[in-house]
């Protein structure tokens, strides 16, 4: 079996990595996060009887047992996005826009 991470474990990182994106936003450069594209090499593996079923591993490209095993190219697209605690859905922003009106320009 590979050294790989669980896909779960992988996407869990990801959307921790945008939480903390968007924690640290700056309001002056609005950056909103439209779609997120990730490519992944991953081996499907085939659980014990006792456990049933069959996980995905994410690997490193060149991993040492990449040779011995079939790799099978993964790409996700991903639309992200929030729920605020009335449930309802946002759009992912790491930095909020801000509105400079004309007015506050010219002083």
């Amino acid at each position: 079996m590979s050294d790989g991470l669980p896909l779960s474990e992988v996407l869990a990182s990801l959307r921790k990595e945008l939480a903390v994106a968007h924690g640290q936003r700056d309001p002056l450069i609005p950056l909103q996060v439209k779609e997120i594209e990730v490519e992944l090499t991953v081996e499907m593996t085939k659980q014990a009887a006792a456990e049933g079923g069959i996980s995905w591993l994410v690997v490193a490209k060149g991993s040492k047992n990449s040779a011995s095993t079939h790799s099978h190219k993964l790409t996700l697209t991903l639309g992200p996005g929030f729920v605020d605690s009335q449930a309802n859905r946002h759009e992912l922003l790491v930095t909020p826009s801000v509105l400079i009106q004309d007015d506050d320009r010219n002083g």
